[in-house]
């Protein structure tokens, strides 16, 4: 396998198979009894079945690259994972990975338990390249980020799974890799601890190191990924920006209270992907500016969302809903409407209903977009999907000329 210096990770058609066996003795049966029955002339029986935690599975990274992985659990994000560390080999397929890696697997994966926190940071670390002379020059620092305090004198296996992630994480990081792979270690440790690690990862990106995060936070890969992989039963349902890949993710695990019939994503006229039930439908919407339909904006301008929507005739409480989000998807604002916001105009089929909203554009220089939903309301934390278009009206704020607040969003604060 070749690839490009500007490629840092490649995976082509990966695949893993395991044999399960229903009972321990089949596996002592699956060793002997086909041989002999071979011998015999007899067609060998089999006592396992295959259970494939991969199949087929190809993407590449480029370097400086941010790549996130989701998925259900079981779908095979683990066994990937491992794979790209090196610490599993795939029954097919192959994949390449350039230059030094660094790995958090597993809680503790790598450390000796007997050991204390120092001694282990001394051990991984030259597992991971490191002189003792660069980790000697490194210590402070990597005690200082996992903020354990004493306990990096105690044993390793006195640790909460808290305290084993941050040395565990402190390390990893670094000796500054040029791949990072993170398997939902994040998940562990104060919110503190989570930005101090969010912060790093941005840091490490910056520097050109690549990362591949797994996680089920869809909204940490819309902030820190470029792109995101889907996997579904060991295979990639998808590749692709944060936004679209996150929200095919939220849809397919919603409760089914919340879907009437099972639908899969699809493409209007106007290339805009959807999902929802058959019993609504967004039939229009508009973005109007200060002089009328746009797809540009300036600070301060009121922006108005014009939606219009038909509805069945078991609709009972329809809402629209508009969101607000950002180049990757955060969602900055939404509102829904209430019955009053609504013109119903009832007919055989149903109903036409229709909702216009408007907002002061407070925003920084940036792409953003206008998603819309349809929802059959049933209590206060209840609904039914039924339309809902992701992305629908994006628009480019300008800059806006000097401004001392950054971020996202203006909320027009005053000092006093």
């Amino acid at each position: 396998m070749t690839t490009s210096p500007e490629i840092a990770i490649t995976a082509e058609h990966l695949s893993k198979c395991y044999q399960i066996y229903d009972r321990p003795q089949d596996r002592l049966k699956e060793a002997i009894l086909p041989r002999l029955q071979r011998i015999v002339g007899r067609t060998p029986a089999r006592y396992a079945r295959a259970f494939w935690a991969l199949h087929d599975v190809s993407f590449t990274v480029a370097r400086g690259e941010a790549l996130g992985i989701i998925g259900r659990n079981g779908s095979g994000k683990s066994t990937l994972l491992q794979m790209l560390c090196g610490t599993l080999t795939p029954a097919s397929g192959s994949v390449q990975v350039n230059g030094r890696v660094a790995a958090l697997l597993e809680l503790g994966s790598g450390f000796n338990p007997e050991l204390t926190g120092r001694e282990n940071v001394y051990l991984n670390a030259s597992v991971l390249g490191l002189t003792r002379a660069q980790i000697d020059a490194r210590y402070d620092a990597i005690a200082a980020f996992a903020g354990i305090g004493q306990f990096i004198d105690q044993p390793v296996k006195t640790y909460s799974s808290g305290m084993v992630v941050r040395l565990a994480f402190a390390v990893s990081v670094s000796v500054e890799p040029d791949v990072l792979i993170v398997d939902e270690a994040l998940a562990v440790g104060d919110m503190a601890f989570q930005q101090q690690c969010l912060q790093r990862l941005t840091d490490l990106r910056e520097a050109g190191t690549t990362i591949v995060l797994v996680t089920h936070d869809i909204l940490m890969t819309r902030n820190y990924c470029d792109r995101v992989v889907y996997l579904e039963q060991g295979r990639v349902k998808a590749i692709g920006d944060p936004e679209t890949v996150g929200e095919m993710y939220i849809k397919d695990t919603l409760p089914s209270a919340e879907m009437s019939a099972a639908v899969e994503w699809k493409r209007d006229d106007t290339a805009k992907l959807r999902f929802g039930s058959s019993r609504g439908v967004i039939t229009r919407s508009r973005l109007l500016g200060g002089s009328g339909e746009t797809s540009v904006a300036s600070r301060g301008e009121t922006l108005t969302v014009v939606l219009a929507a038909r509805i069945d005739r078991d609709v009972r409480n329809p809402e629209l809903v508009v969101q607000l989000r950002d180049l990757r998807g955060y969602v900055l604002y939404g509102l829904a409407t209430s019955p009053g916001d609504l013109r119903i105009v009832h007919h055989a089929e149903g109903a036409d209903i229709e909702a216009v909203i408007e907002v002061d554009a407070h925003l920084g220089p940036g792409e953003y977009s206008f998603s819309l939903g349809l929802v059959d309301r049933h209590g206060e934390t209840v609904s039914t999907v039924l339309d809902k278009v992701v992305a629908a009206l994006p628009f480019t704020m300008l800059p806006g000329g000097p401004s001392r607040f950054h971020g996202p969003v203006d909320l027009r604060g005053r000092w006093r």
